[in-house]
């Protein structure tokens, strides 16, 4: 939490967050996703039902696909 603030936005690769609601670290994870949004560094998070399971990140790769379609310029041909 604490180099985000060494990072230029302009510069900062975009951040995918993610997390499961009953994680432990739940609260930790919110909290530095407000750190980056207040920041100004792009990025985008998913919030996912369950625990630290692998359930819970296979629930993370639907919100990081639409992610990356948004962020990723398509190469043409």
């Amino acid at each position: 939490m604490t180099l985000i603030h060494s990072v230029n936005p302009a510069t900062a690769p975009f951040i995918f967050l993610a997390w499961s609601k009953d994680d432990d670290d739940s609260r930790d994870d919110k909290e530095f996703a407000q750190m980056v949004e207040h920041h100004g560094v792009r990025h985008s998070f998913a919030e996912v039902n369950g625990g630290h399971t692998w359930e819970a990140t296979s629930d993370m790769l639907p919100p990081l696909a639409d992610a990356l379609a948004k962020v990723l310029t398509p190469v043409h041909q």
